[in-house]
């Protein structure tokens, strides 16, 4: 399903931000 997959898609980028972010978060003192 079309939809499915970049809904899929659209998650995983929104983990990948959030790892970023919480690697920047952790590196501030």
């Amino acid at each position: 399903d079309q939809n499915r997959y970049s809904a899929g898609r659209g998650a995983h980028k929104n983990l990948k931000r959030a790892e970023k972010a919480r690697i920047l978060i952790s590196k501030m003192p």
